[in-house]
């Protein structure tokens, strides 16, 4: 695992194989014990809350689509 410090407004780019355009993340606004960042990605990309990983939810995306 790679840990990364940054400050409000700062990004983190990460390029994978096969996409056009990086996913950006934006450190958004930090709070307390809380941090909100801001994800910007091609639309092939899915973004999800770790807790939506399980498989009964899964399955409920994947029929939405």
């Amino acid at each position: 695992m790679l840990v990364l410090s940054r400050k409000p407004d700062e990004k983190i780019l990460l390029q994978v194989k096969g996409l056009e355009q990086d996913i950006e993340l934006t450190v958004v606004r930090i709070d307390n014990n809380k941090v909100r960042l801001g994800i910007s990605a091609n639309d092939e990309v899915t973004i999800l809350r770790s807790e939506l990983t399980q498989p009964k939810l899964l399955q409920k995306i994947a029929d939405r689509t």
